[in-house]
């Protein structure tokens, strides 16, 4: 769930041109504890 967390978050940052919202921290924190992984990859669906 992070990495549709994450991919959420860039998004919103890449269609902004900005980072748009805070707490990012807190993924990356996730991640360290081992709750999961921010990596993901986007596929098209046609």
């Amino acid at each position: 769930m992070m990495n549709m967390n994450q991919a959420c978050l860039d998004l919103i940052d890449k269609r902004a041109g900005k980072k748009k919202f805070g707490g990012r921290h807190m993924l990356e924190y996730a991640e360290n504890i081992g709750l999961g992984t921010r990596k993901y990859e986007l596929v098209k669906v046609d």
